[in-house]
């Protein structure tokens, strides 16, 4: 029994120091697709230093050269590859930003076509209701009490006049 609890301990304190140095065994890095890749591995030759996001604490950083010619060569290709990409982010940027600005000018003439469309028949709403009270003919409504009521000469006048006022907000 004790040396099975014995076992067990020594096996947990050996696990348990495993653990730390594989969790500082980590590579992260960017793909070519600007996808994170995680590893225990370093990353392919062909990842860019600048692409590297994590290292293990032992593991070498990035390569000097040590001929200045050799690096000069290198940071110009680099500065190409660097520039092309520049150059194609703007492009997209240009692009995105174009399409937000169309769907903006899109969304903006949208509610102006339905302001305009309910201004309009507000208008034709307010021309019948004039030309209702202008008739002369016997307008009834119902009232509090669920009764009905004919409009009086004061009533109509008054129903008159905000038909008007309304004939001038909407049909401008």
């Amino acid at each position: 029994m004790r040396l099975a609890a014995l076992l067990l301990v020594a096996t947990g304190l050996v696990a348990g120091a495993a653990l730390p140095a594989a969790a500082q065994s980590i590579w992260k890095w960017r793909d070519a697709n600007g996808g994170i890749q995680i590893s225990d591995r370093p990353p392919p030759p062909d990842v860019p230093q600048k692409n590297i996001l994590q290292r293990p604490a032992g593991a070498p950083g990035p390569k000097v050269e040590a001929v200045a010619t050799a690096g000069a060569a290198s940071a110009g290709g680099d500065a190409a590859s660097a520039a092309a990409g520049d150059e194609d982010l703007q492009k997209k940027r240009r692009k995105s930003d174009q399409d937000k600005a169309a769907q903006a000018k899109a969304e903006k003439d949208a509610a102006a076509a339905k302001l305009a469309q309910t201004k309009a028949h507000n208008c034709e709403i307010a021309r019948e209701q004039a030309r209702t009270y202008e008739s002369g003919m016997r307008i009834t409504r119902i009232n509090a009490q669920g009764e009905k009521e004919y409009l009086d000469d004061t009533t109509r006048a008054a129903a008159l006049q905000s038909a008007r006022s309304a004939q001038s907000t909407y049909c401008n």
